[in-house]
């Protein structure tokens, strides 16, 4: 199985002071949310207005083969290509918008390409999205991005007559498997698309070239060009951020990914407040307690999972809070820990200057 990011063809084995008051995080979807088509057309109304079609194309299309006309002859070689993905407007600030979407969707973008977002809108007395906006230039810029999450933030100028309304988060932790949820975006440069599935799975560890965060398994269709698009409930709040496809042949096969609500809104309130992502740190050598067949018997574990300390960093919070070589770490604030990925994205997601019980 390929675990693939879905920007493009090429197989990518793999994720201050406050600008503006944020959307807060929402309760999971209603379970008292009737199902019907009705449902699905409400979403579309609410949530498509603010998902944006991100389209990154180099400022010329001729390109030269002869190296004295680069100041340096290997840019020759680094030619810019065309990059398309999805993003959806989180917060609004005066006449300033914020577009979440992949940090793999922008991060070809440089001073020899341009950005251009593309919005759609439905016409009063229509029921076709055929009325476009779009909006490039100076005004459109990376504003932060963060390869470890696979996030980014893109801010833009909200031209006149374009009115834009952001989305809220739903409560990720509250999102339960089997429930009905909708993938919006521009799969494959459809734009305005949406498709309804269900959360198949929860908590998917891809590895740490897809994201270091538990990702949501969808069956709704995302495929190249869904990456950054939005995955809302049905009542249309988002619940993850698209970035990645299983496939064997490169194309959707009925398995997609999402990077979790709660996470998508904490590193992007870091990255639109303060333009970067601050981590917690623990400061531990770490290994699984799996590998210390020698001392299992010592231990005296219920069962071979678990975090085995081998190094403590001095004066790290570890070594202030206590921590000694051979501990072994099975929970962190109540939730439990099985091995050092786990561990690791825990204290990550974590503040800095908070107080954790392990």
């Amino acid at each position: 199985m390929l675990l693939m990011k879905t920007r493009e063809t090429v197989t990518m084995v793999l994720v201050g002071a406050v600008l503006a008051v944020a959307p807060m995080a929402l309760d999971a979807q209603s379970a008292s949310r009737e199902l019907d088509s009705r449902a699905f057309i409400e979403v579309a109304d609410r949530v498509l207005p603010a998902v944006v079609n991100i389209s990154i194309e180099p400022k010329t299309r001729r390109w030269s083969t002869n190296p004295e006309d680069y100041d340096d002859p290997l840019d020759m070689f680094r030619r810019p290509i065309s990059v398309s993905g999805s993003g959806v407007v989180v917060r609004v600030n005066g006449e300033q918008a914020y577009v979440l979407t992949n940090h793999h969707v922008v991060d070809r973008h440089d001073d020899r390409t341009n950005m251009t977002l593309t919005f759609h809108r439905k016409p009063a007395g229509s029921t076709e999205y055929t009325e476009t906006t779009e909006v490039t230039g100076e005004g459109v810029i990376v504003l932060g991005s963060d390869e470890m999450s696979d996030l980014a933030v893109i801010q833009f100028t909200i031209p006149e007559g374009l009115e834009v309304k952001p989305i809220g988060f739903a409560d990720s932790d509250k999102v339960e498997i089997g429930e009905h949820v909708v993938a919006l975006g521009n799969p494959l440069d459809l734009n305005h698309t949406i498709s309804q599935g269900i959360v198949s799975a929860k908590a998917r560890y891809l590895g740490a070239h897809i994201s270091m965060e538990r990702l949501i398994q969808t069956d709704a269709t995302i495929q190249q060009g869904s990456s950054g698009g939005p995955l809302v409930n049905l009542d249309g709040n988002i619940i993850g951020i698209n970035n990645a496809i299983a496939s064997r042949n490169g194309m959707w096969q009925g398995i997609g990914f999402a990077i979790p609500s709660n996470d998508a809104q904490r590193i992007s309130n870091q990255l639109i407040d303060y333009q970067r992502v601050v981590r917690g740190y623990l400061g531990v050598n770490m290994a699984h307690v799996a590998t210390k067949r020698e001392i299992l018997p010592y231990l005296q574990l219920d069962r071979a999972e678990g975090v085995f300390i081998e190094n403590v960093v001095s004066n790290s919070p570890a070594d202030v809070a206590g921590l000694h070589i051979g501990d072994v770490i099975v929970a962190i604030d109540g939730y439990p820990v099985r091995s050092p990925d786990e561990m690791l994205r825990t204290i990550t997601s974590k503040p800095v200057n908070v107080d954790v019980k392990i």
